[in-house]
């Protein structure tokens, strides 16, 4: 990764409207062991659940253990894979069904004033009138099984943590999340709230701190399973 890179993917940004965050690279041009250790310098909005003891897939403790680099990478699964090739598709469906527009920014960012929070997001999207940054999108892919997850207008609490983090890092006010289940798509949006991510960012500090003073959490809390497993491994 160069300077170059990262520069152009920043002014990309600032063009855009959007000059709150820090960009520390691109990750079109990052090696894969690179965006790896650029991860565990920081904590992600995939992370944010994990950090609050709130996540149902991974505990705290795993999550430290991770940042700590005392485990190795978990291998992408076939879910994960999946995501991944998924994301296009379902950003693009965003922009039908909602008549939008929106664009994709390799930029790792960080926020300005609290160099331990990262983020990478999906899409940005853009203001009809300005054309400049006005949103977020996040896009997921899940199948009938987690649907429940998304009933009675609300999204799985991993994601809202996701969100809320995206937000604080981005000065942005709002994160569409949207999420292909099973063959239809469903958004709901994720508005700006200055107390709930005050609160996140106070949650994911004291997690930090335990992660620089080598001071591992409980083995209890949300995602118990994955500590187990985890366990069973060292």
């Amino acid at each position: 990764m160069t300077t170059f890179q990262t520069d152009v993917v920043a002014e990309q940004l600032r063009d855009l409207g959007l000059t709150f965050p820090r960009v520390i690279g691109n990750t079109d041009e990052m090696p894969e062991d690179e965006w790896r250790e650029e991860r565990r310098r920081g904590l992600g909005g995939s992370d944010a659940a994990a950090a609050a003891g709130l996540s149902r897939w991974k505990s705290r403790y795993v999550l430290f253990m991770d940042k700590r680099a005392e485990i190795p990478v978990v291998e992408e699964t076939r879910r994960m894979t999946l995501g991944k090739l998924f994301e296009d598709p379902i950003a693009t469906l965003y922009a039908m069904d909602h008549e939008a527009q929106v664009v994709r920014l390799p930029a790792l960012l960080q926020h300005p004033e609290i160099p331990w929070m990262l983020a990478n997001v999906d899409r940005f999207v853009l203001d009809p009138e300005t054309q400049q940054i006005g949103g977020a999108l996040e896009c997921k892919m899940t199948d009938e099984r987690m649907a429940r997850f998304w009933d009675d207008g609300e999204a799985p609490i991993e994601h809202q943590c996701q969100c809320i983090h995206y937000m604080a890092v981005t000065g942005l006010p709002w994160v569409d999340l949207t999420a292909l289940i099973g063959r239809e798509t469903t958004t709901l949006r994720i508005e700006r709230d200055e107390q709930a991510i005050a609160n996140l960012i106070d949650i994911e500090e004291r997690f930090w701190r335990l992660v620089e003073a080598n001071t591992p959490p409980s083995v209890e809390g949300g995602g118990a399973k994955s500590t187990l497993n985890l366990l069973g491994q060292l």
